[in-house]
């Protein structure tokens, strides 16, 4: 028996498909705009690398063809020369780390998108291109599309290691 407030369940025959199905394309669309979100930290931070490598490489360059100057001391550009590899590097690995958290975390959101396209081709008859890392239409995509945000940081550190310990 039940109470006095209580709904009636509904019996399997009594399920409107229609919803579901927009139910699941309404999830999958919010599982895409947070993926959206985690690729536009990939590229804002890919982005504010090369900015901030671009400057530091300029500088690093311009105190290598320095010999003397009437505002700085030797020991002031000598300490700028091994300080800016020092600071370049810090920032490579930094944005190394936040490029694979947002890398791992959209990982995770291309599956559970990838399942629910899936989900929406059986019930609705359609063929949304399924991308995720696991379920995948074409696979090479995935690595190729991941070579410039994985390996850049990766090609600036190895420069500014040998720059590091280069000696002049």
């Amino acid at each position: 028996m039940s109470s006095p407030g209580a709904k009636p369940q509904k019996e399997p025959s009594d399920f409107n498909f229609e919803k579901i199905e927009a139910h699941a394309i309404a999830v999958a669309s919010y599982i895409e705009q947070i993926k959206a979100s985690e690729q536009l930290w990939i590229m804002n931070r890919l982005q504010w690398l090369l900015v901030s490598q671009s400057f530091l490489v300029l500088a690093f360059v311009s105190l290598g063809s320095a010999t003397k100057s009437p505002l700085f001391s030797d020991a002031t550009l000598s300490f700028l020369r091994r300080g800016i590899p020092w600071v370049a590097l810090i920032c490579c690995v930094i944005v190394e780390i936040a490029i694979f958290a947002a890398g791992r975390e959209s990982g995770f959101l291309a599956d559970a998108r990838g399942n629910m396209c899936s989900y929406i081709n059986e019930r609705c008859n359609t063929a949304i291109p399924l991308i995720g890392r696991k379920i995948r239409d074409r696979k090479w995509t995935l690595w190729a599309g991941a070579v410039a945000h994985r390996l850049l940081p990766l090609v600036l550190g190895a420069f500014w290691i040998l720059a590091l310990f280069k000696r002049p």
